[in-house]
């Protein structure tokens, strides 16, 4: 799904790194990492935890404030020592239909409280990027 939007979806997940100082990645419905930035395989590498995505799209948006022990982290790699420090993940939806989850990831402490602080803006923002990306796919 995400092929013939590749470069472009990359550029939007680029602009949310920088400009929000996290790393960025899509999953696909099938559990695949479809884009990301270096720093997110970085720091959780390429296998993705389907419980979690699954989640995302039964419930819609998840903020992960403590990865690696919430109910939805059973099973993982991770589990009780997740890597990132905060998490927040979107659905991608076209049509009404879930298609990928976006999901910003703070993997420092440091950046704990400017989260906390911005949750409102960072949470806007990636419903826009979300419907951004979705409208691409159209």
């Amino acid at each position: 799904m995400f092929n013939n939007i590749k470069d472009l979806a990359q550029n939007v997940l680029d602009l949310l790194s920088q400009t929000m100082n996290v790393e960025a990645a899509i999953i696909d419905t099938n559990f695949k990492l479809a884009c990301y930035t270096k720093g997110y395989i970085e720091e959780k590498g390429y296998e993705v935890h389907e419980l979690f995505v699954k989640k995302v799209f039964e419930l819609g948006e998840i903020i992960a404030a403590n990865p690696g022990c919430m109910e939805y982290c059973e099973g993982c790699r991770f589990q009780d020592n997740c890597p990132a420090a905060l998490e927040l993940l979107m659905p991608i939806t076209v049509n009404n239909k879930n298609i990928g989850v976006l999901t910003i990831s703070f993997f420092s402490n440091k950046n704990i409280n400017t989260f906390e602080d911005k949750l409102d803006s960072y949470r806007q923002t990636l419903i826009q990027a979300s419907k951004l990306i979705s409208q691409m796919i159209i």
